[in-house]
């Protein structure tokens, strides 16, 4: 009796035992889901989801089990299904934490997640299993080996899975992994027998699955969260390695130190494949391991980001100058979360190092900037004087350009470029331009110093007196040029061979010289003298190159201008011989006036002419070709001559005259079209007398602007064409009909014929021009006929007219008696 009552108690106990393991394992479960949760909140990635998502169906299922009763109703029944099929869900899950790292082949998940929910939906819709003493059912045994295959194949796989991968892992990811995997066999293998020894008439079996489930379970928990004492025991191997590293940093001279004992270093705490260091410009600057340029140049992730692959996945640490990349297994991020900040600690080490290896070096550069500092001085300078040297050579070359383009006078341009180039290349500058024989054509001595511009003046008229020249501009002028660094003594006596002019020269100072000659189109036209006095330094290659340039602009400029002035002495050669003096005749005073266009040649298409007729009238001539250039001219000129002859050699009225002129203009094919005003002045007597009263005018307007008369009053009118209509141009229509209008010219009067070019303007219309014309002329009316033509013209004319202009003034005198058969007798009318 004693034995059996010691017997049942120790029973008791031991069921007791249990129990309380029972609960141990599910208060542990309970935690585990509990810190499993906290890591998903805190990391959010798929690891950690499916880790909670394992750990909180084990902890339901066990907190659920020790609450429901195993017997019941069919709610019990029902409560006990979805238990079991729960439960059958956690080899599931954990096989997904594991495939989450790097993933798993497509059929293989297929296979297990349709396993699963076969399972699941097995244990929910089949009858409940048998309880201890009943009868098995058929489909048991197959429901029971294919849950019990299903189990055991995913927690294979997982434990497989986490226990190979660690292999290659830094020590505490390595140690971590197998951890879980080893836990995880020994959990699965506890969750199975548990229900294996449910019927088991002894307690012994129960006991040693339960301890065997806390004992797993405290493993999972200490792989997913390790304490503080553990991980140190797991690192203590690699503390005496990483002293020797930072020792080694701290001690580094060199950025090929720091990379080189550093990021081996780096690669082995995390396990990874391999590090880069990296610029900010993405530069690679190092590297360990198996890196390739490609993979630290390419696919650069934000720091503090990772950018991952199936087989590595790279993190990137910010630095101040660029950054660290480490190229990590996929599991690191997981479980090495505490080797990755002693990793950025390191990297903030590294950061340190490397500004302060960056700091020395600047400092030996700074030192041998310091060594180098006279001599780079030195250069400095030169360059900055050669710099300020350009930056004046290109502004007098500007200038040079400028002064040159300002006038076509030849004697100004040579001015303007003598002032240009003085004082800022030379004290004294000598311009001289030769004409054909190597005659002196014109020249310009300019210096820097005021007092000396009679000297100047007086080198000026010896040179052109004299014709002589300096040995260098006479080289200059065929077309060499010359450099004289040092001009003494012996070497001006050779320099300048004419005594008197080196007197001058000796005045003006020569202690160095240089000349080039300024080139045209068709040859040298002259050469440019540049002088030094002896306070200033002497010239060198780059003045001579300098000089160079601006006598070939000098060249082409001047050469314009020489044409130009070549085409103004043939204009106003050709003028001349266009525009003759008008007649001095006693009943009668004449001027005339013709100013040429300002930006053309010296002559054009307007012209004027006042002859006497064989009868004894006074023939008026104002002309005005379409053109204004010398081709107007020269048509101007054929159309003077027929106009001048017809009118010379017919006794007919002016009308009839133009219409003579209009035909000779098409039969000769006298390709122009003009306008014209002719007048013939007849003597005009009063009744009883035999002295003159004035003129009678009679003429025939073109398609001209209409003459002007100024009465004895100073009163001036248009005569405008009766008709209110003018006649055609010349050579428009030839049979066309003209008309011959006629005014009376009393002594003191005045009649002016003018071309267009004195009232038009581009700001102004005709009859504008026509009131300021007679303005003009009512205010000079009493002014002798010379003067009042000036006067017209320096009122009217702008300073650069754009239009050649001439005017024909007449002003009838009063004649005694006994002159009137001077005249002789008028033309037929």
């Amino acid at each position: 009796m004693l034995g059996w009552s010691a017997e049942g108690a120790a029973s008791q106990d031991m069921e007791s035992l249990v129990e309380m393991l029972r609960a141990l394992t599910a208060v542990l479960f309970v935690g585990l889901a509990a810190t499993a949760l906290v890591l998903w909140r805190r990391r959010r990635d798929a690891p950690a989801k499916w880790a909670a998502v394992s750990f909180a169906l084990l902890a339901g299922v066990t907190t659920v089990g020790l609450v429901v009763p195993d017997t019941g109703g069919e709610a019990v029944q029902w409560a006990r299904k979805v238990r079991i099929a729960t439960l059958l869900c956690v080899p599931y899950c954990l096989h997904r934490f594991a495939a989450a790292f790097t993933g798993v082949s497509k059929r293989v998940e297929r296979v297990a997640a349709a396993a699963t929910l076969l399972l699941v939906a097995a244990t929910l819709v089949l009858p409940p299993l048998r309880r201890a003493g009943e009868p098995a059912a058929a489909w048991s045994g197959w429901y029971l080996a294919t849950a019990l295959t299903v189990w055991t194949a995913l927690s294979a796989l997982v434990a497989v899975k986490l226990w190979v991968s660690g292999r290659a892992q830094a020590s505490v990811v390595r140690r971590r992994m197998r951890l879980l995997a080893s836990a995880s066999v020994g959990l699965s293998v506890a969750i199975l027998t548990a229900g294996f020894t449910r019927g088991v008439s002894t307690e012994w079996p129960s006991l040693v699955v339960q301890g065997l489930a806390v004992v797993s379970t405290a493993l999972v928990w200490a792989g997913l969260t390790p304490p503080r004492f553990l991980l140190a025991s797991w690192r203590r191997p690699d503390e005496a390695h990483l002293d020797q590293a930072v020792q080694s940093l701290v001690a580094a001279t060199s950025r090929d130190q720091i990379t080189g004992v550093l990021l081996p270093h780096l690669v082995r705490v995390v396990g990874g494949r391999g590090a880069a260091l990296i610029d900010d410009e993405q530069r690679v600057l190092a590297t360990s391991g198996d890196v390739r340029l490609s993979d630290a140049s390419d696919g650069v992730t934000r720091k503090g980001n990772a950018a991952a692959t199936t087989s590595s996945q790279r993190i990137d640490f910010a630095l101040r100058s660029g950054q660290l990349s480490l190229w990590v297994s996929p599991y690191t991020p997981f479980f090495g979360q505490d080797e990755l900040h002693r990793v950025r600690s390191l990297a903030s080490l590294l950061d340190l190092a490397w500004e302060r290896i960056c700091l020395a070096e600047l400092e030996r550069e700074a030192q041998q900037a310091l060594l180098h500092e006279r001599d780079f001085s030195q250069r400095l300078l030169e360059a900055e004087r050669e710099r300020d040297r350009f930056a004046g050579h290109v502004q007098l070359l500007g200038r040079v350009s400028e002064s040159l383009m300002q006038s076509l006078d030849l004697s100004e341009s040579l001015s303007r470029l003598a002032r240009a180039l003085v004082p800022s290349i030379a004290d004294w500058v000598s311009i001289q331009v030769r004409a054909e024989h190597d005659q002196l054509y014109d020249i310009a001595i300019h210096h820097r110093d005021p007092r000396l511009a009679a000297v100047t003046r007086e080198a000026e008229e010896h040179k052109r007196r004299r014709n002589c020249f300096t040995e260098p501009s006479r080289r200059a002028a065929g077309g060499r040029s010359v450099l004289l660094p040092l001009v003494d003594s012996n070497g001006l006596v050779q320099q300048v061979p004419d005594a008197e002019l080196r007197s001058l020269v000796q005045q003006l100072g020569m202690h160095s010289a240089l000349a080039v000659p300024i080139p045209g189109r068709t040859g040298v036209v002259g050469s440019i003298l540049l002088a030094n006095a002896s306070g200033s330094g002497g010239f060198g290659e780059s003045d001579l190159t300098l000089a160079a340039e601006i006598g070939r602009r000098a060249g082409i400029a001047l050469d314009n201008v020489r044409l130009h002035a070549e085409q103004r002495h043939v204009a106003t050669e050709l003028q001349q011989s266009l525009l003759t003096a008008p007649p001095v005749l006693p009943l009668a005073d004449i001027a005339v006036r013709y100013v040429a266009a300002a930006q053309e040649a010296q002559v054009g298409g307007d012209w004027y002419d006042a002859f006497c007729h064989p009868s004894g009238d006074l023939m008026l001539v104002i002309g005005d070709v379409v053109g204004h250039d010398t081709r107007a001219a020269a048509a101007m000129g054929q159309l003077r001559a027929l106009v001048r002859g017809i009118s010379f050699t017919t006794a007919e009225k002016p009308s009839k005259v133009l219409t003579s002129v209009d035909e000779a203009m098409e039969g000769l094919e006298l390709a122009t079209i003009a306008t014209a005003v002719l007048a013939q002045l007849t003597p005009s007597r009063a009744p009883g007398s035999t002295s003159t009263i004035g003129l009678r005018v009679r003429w025939s307007n073109a398609g001209h602007p209409p003459p002007v008369l100024l009465d004895r009053r100073g009163h001036a009118r248009v005569l405008g064409p009766s008709t209110g209509k003018a006649d055609l141009l010349l050579g428009v229509n030839a049979p066309t009909r003209r008309h011959t209008q006629q005014a009376t010219l009393p002594a003191g009067s005045t009649l002016l014929l003018y071309t267009d070019g004195l009232v038009e303007r581009r700001w102004e219309t005709l009859d504008d021009g026509l009131s300021r014309l007679l303005s003009t002329i009512e205010q000079h009316a009493h002014e002798d006929l010379d003067a009042f033509c000036d006067a017209i013209l320096s009122k009217m004319l702008p300073d650069a007219n754009d239009d050649d202009v001439a005017i024909l003034a007449v002003r009838p005198k009063q004649s005694p008696p006994g002159r009137v058969a001077d005249v002789g007798s008028p033309l037929r009318s």
